[in-house]
């Protein structure tokens, strides 16, 4: 733990990087998690509820937060109106609720 808490130190002093760290262990299950705006290595920063390592996309999103596909967001809410449209949905109705998706 010591070694890590020295690498994320030295991180944050040369760079403006974010930082997750992560212990795995070598023989058994352990994996100790640590992410945050000041990553300080030790057990009472650890993040205790990680018991497994997550996919690289969900630590991504943790550090920079998740960005909406806006065509995807576009097509989902056209795809809903034409929904709404084919269960007899006024039309009125139908565009106040779709403006506010």
């Amino acid at each position: 733990m010591n070694q890590l808490g020295m690498y994320v130190r030295l991180e944050k002093q040369l760079t403006e990087n974010r930082i997750v760290a992560i212990l795995a262990e070598t023989e058994g299950d352990g994996v100790y998690v640590w992410y945050g705006q000041s990553v300080i290595i030790d057990e009472t920063h650890r993040q205790k509820v990680e018991t497994k390592l997550k996919l690289f996309a969900e630590y991504e999103n943790i550090c920079f937060g998740y960005v909406n596909n806006k065509l995807k967001v576009v097509n989902s809410i056209s795809d809903l109106n034409k929904m709404l449209d084919a269960d007899g949905i006024d039309e009125k109705l139908r565009s106040q609720f779709v403006g506010t998706c």
